[in-house]
């Protein structure tokens, strides 16, 4: 029982770990990307 508890903690952490990392890459790619446009317009 204890077991299966740990494993279920630890893929829940796997996973929200997973889903930070997405939410970080995304904002990341949507705070680039007026940089990118203004840099290719200003060029």
């Amino acid at each position: 029982m204890t077991h299966n508890s740990l494993r279920l903690t630890v893929t829940t952490l796997a996973a929200a770990a997973v889903v930070t990392a997405g939410i970080g890459t995304a904002t990341a790619d949507i705070a680039s990307a007026p940089a990118a446009g203004t840099a290719v317009a200003g060029a």
